[in-house]
């Protein structure tokens, strides 16, 4: 009789302490672990803002950015929610990015600064960029000096025609406001107009 005794206190006795070990490595594994004891977990609201933030800077999220949101996804219980913030964050701001990254490179020289005004003015306008790019080189090899008498600049505009744009006060010799004219005339369906393309 004791030793039945005995023998059911030490199997209540095993099973208390097997329950403590799960526990504790629930614990040390969960939100409230050590490896987030000190880590501030924020509304929805908040991860919303700070992805914005990440995703709109001209370079993207920084070391820090990237190491906070790998944390927050270690230790918040919502980390399908957190990836989905993030993700749409990113499909959001990174293309504008990338246009003002464009917008700065923007110029009349060299090519590669044309090329980054016809580039910004086809992801503005949700244009034709290869399309423009053909144009621009059949008409002016991409030179927006260029000029034959009567239709001046990089995608040779008459200015009778250069004044139907929403541009038309803008200068006629510059790639910036030339290549954004090109995509408006591309979206209201006037490509016809050049001979090239």
């Amino acid at each position: 009789m004791v030793d039945r005794i005995m023998l059911a206190l030490l199997t209540v006795a095993c099973l208390a302490l097997l329950g403590l070990t799960i526990a504790a490595s629930a614990r040390a594994h969960s939100p409230a672990g050590p490896a987030c004891a000190h880590h501030h977990l924020h509304r929805q609201g908040e991860v919303e803002h700070l992805a914005k933030k990440a995703w709109r800077k001209p370079n993207g999220p920084g070391k820090g950015q990237r190491r906070y949101y790998r944390h927050t996804l270690n230790c918040s219980p919502h980390r399908h929610n957190i990836k989905r913030i993030w993700k749409k964050a990113k499909h959001k701001y990174a293309p504008l990015r990338e246009r003002k990254q464009l917008w700065r490179k923007c110029g009349d020289s060299p090519i590669r600064a044309v090329n980054a005004c016809i580039d910004y003015a086809a992801r503005y306008a949700d244009g034709d960029g290869a399309w423009m790019h053909r144009v621009a080189y059949c008409e002016s090899r991409k030179n927006p000096r260029a000029s034959n008498g009567s239709h001046h600049g990089l995608f040779q505009y008459a200015p009778s025609t250069w004044g139907t744009t929403p541009y038309g006060s803008r200068s006629i010799w510059s790639a910036r406001w030339q290549s954004m004219a090109t995509a408006w005339m591309l979206n209201q369906g006037r490509a016809g107009e050049w001979a090239c393309g």
